[in-house]
């Protein structure tokens, strides 16, 4: 079994990166080395217990939070986790029509209206505390209802037939 290794905020940096813009690096033994933040655990704690990978995906270690980082630091991390695990909010259910045993939705999210397919009701959808739900279309991508209450009544009506 694996040690994990929890590394010091101060061991990670902003540098300039290859491509002329600024990358992550994390220093290690006089080393530095450009790494890539992973979530460990993305629904719940979205910035705490992040993976430091380098660029042979190995890890290196794993930061507890991102609030012990410096403030640039930690924007930069954090956006760079927001835009690697995005999870658009599903704010209307406008249709959801079954066929052949795959559900197709038509749906208005925090990004615009999607049109998207999903397989299998019973491991596709996830219902958290009664009312967060997150869906995964057929294509693996995950969609999020923070909260079906705050749904208008007709996308409730829709969702009461796929939970």
């Amino acid at each position: 079994m694996k040690n994990i290794t929890f590394v010091k905020a101060d061991s990670i940096t902003l540098k300039p990166g290859p491509d002329k813009g600024i990358a992550l690096y994390f220093m290690q033994d006089g080393e530095s080395t450009r790494i890539t933040p992973k979530r460990l655990f993305p629904l719940t704690k979205p910035y705490a217990y992040i993976r430091l990978l380098d660029p042979d995906n190995r890890e290196l270690g794993i930061l507890k939070n991102t609030s012990l980082l410096p403030r640039k630091t930690r924007e930069f991390i954090e956006h760079r986790l927001d835009q690697y695990y995005f999870i658009p909010r599903i704010t209307d259910i406008h249709d959801i029509r079954e066929k052949y045993g795959i559900s197709h939705w038509v749906v208005t999210t925090d990004r615009g209206r999607r049109e998207f397919d999903v397989r299998s009701r019973s491991t596709d959808i996830k219902v958290f505390n009664k009312k967060r739900i997150l869906i995964k279309d057929a294509d693996e991508n995950t969609y999020e209802i923070p909260d079906e209450e705050q749904l208008p009544p007709h996308s409730r009506l829709f969702l009461q037939g796929e939970i």
